[in-house]
């Protein structure tokens, strides 16, 4: 037993302080993609999900459920802008476009309802 040596007590690696930033700086970069995929998708699934239940609301036979104006805003999730202006149409009229913007951090999402023509007027299409 005398012949056995003494293990050697491996040393420690010094850590340099490039290393160390370098990690900083990569773990900083991966959060803010990671933070911006999640407003990114926040915003594409909230635009999916109102484009979703306002195209169902459209096609409904009942006249008295469909969707309208007064009615539309109560749909909506997460928060968009709106812009709205008028079309020329086929008939030489104007259509009412309703335009709203949900902003991701990489694209923006919108969706576009089409009205008809009065006080309360019904949305005619989801685009």
């Amino acid at each position: 037993m005398s012949d056995l040596e003494p293990l050697a007590v491996p040393e420690e690696i010094p850590v340099s302080r490039g290393s160390l930033y370098g990690r900083i700086v990569m773990y900083g970069i991966l959060g803010l993609l990671l933070v911006f995929g999640v407003l990114d998708y926040r915003a594409k699934s909230s635009a999916s999900k109102t484009a979703t239940i306002w195209g169902d609301l459209v096609v409904r036979e009942e006249m008295d459920n469909r969707l309208r104006k007064s009615n539309h805003a109560q749909y909506i999730d997460g928060t968009p802008t709106l812009a709205e202006y008028d079309v020329p149409n086929e008939m030489g009229g104007t259509d009412n476009i309703l335009e709203y913007t949900w902003h991701g951090a990489i694209r923006n999402y919108v969706v576009k309802l089409s009205l008809a023509n009065g006080v309360d007027p019904m949305v005619i299409k989801v685009e």
